[in-house]
């Protein structure tokens, strides 16, 4: 059993979804999920989603970009 409650493409396809609705959904989906990296410094690395939260997982540290699009501007929270 899936613990992460992630859907496939593979999953929505056999579930019925229209192509054009699993490709918008999964689209959103990846908007508002939290990136995350190897890198200490995202700036200039990773262009900020709709979600604006960026996780280094090394240190770990927790950064934000309050522009959606940009890839300057994070902020260490």
């Amino acid at each position: 059993m899936r613990q992460d409650n992630a859907l496939s493409y593979g999953d929505l396809e056999r579930a019925g979804w229209p192509a054009w609705l699993i490709e918008d959904y999964l689209g959103r989906l990846r908007e508002l999920t939290p990136q995350k990296g190897d890198d200490a410094d995202p700036n200039g690395l990773y262009v900020a989603n709709l979600n604006g939260f960026y996780v280094d997982t090394v240190t770990p540290q927790l950064w934000f970009n309050p522009t959606p699009g940009e890839s300057t501007g994070w902020l260490a929270v």
